[in-house]
């Protein structure tokens, strides 16, 4: 399946045929929440969103893990809900555009908010890499929620 964006909806279609469909973020809350987590990434990151996850008010939703730009594609089109990138240092490890600029344009085409760590829109006109040390991606009904567990969590976002 392809995702993409036409008038400032997203849409989808199976590689083989012509099963053009209208698809965004669902409405997913409490228990029902789909939290997914970079599947590449140490285990202390692991525990830290489990710690944001719980701070944000869902302790029962058990993260699913995946890689690289499926997280931005499963969010955008409803089959996830919530996906916290943690604070790195952009010194020596920074976030390229090319690798979030179509997620954002995906998960906003979908109906989702993208935001940094404490909630603020994403600054996509400093060059190459982003001032943003992490991000959390989300449907919008836990967005807040979650930018909420990141302040309880952690010292400098």
């Amino acid at each position: 399946t392809i995702l993409f964006t036409e008038n400032g909806n997203l849409f989808a279609i199976a590689l083989i045929g012509d099963n053009r469909r209208h698809v965004g973020v669902a409405a997913r809350t409490g228990d029902d929440l789909r939290h997914i987590d970079s599947y590449k990434i140490p285990e202390a990151d692991h525990a830290l969103n489990t710690k944001i996850r719980e701070a944000a008010g869902y302790k029962t939703v058990l993260p699913e893990r995946y890689d690289s730009q499926l997280k931005y594609g499963m969010l955008a089109a409803g089959y996830a809900d919530v996906f916290v990138r943690l604070p790195r240092d952009i010194t020596t490890d920074p976030h390229y555009i090319w690798d979030h600029a179509t997620g954002t344009a995906l998960i906003r085409a979908g109906g989702g908010t993208h935001t940094d760590l404490l909630g603020n829109p994403l600054d996509y006109t400093r060059g190459n890499a982003l001032p943003h040390t992490g991000f959390i991606a989300s449907n919008g009904t836990a967005h807040a929620q979650f930018v909420n567990g990141v302040r309880q969590t952690i010292d400098k976002p």
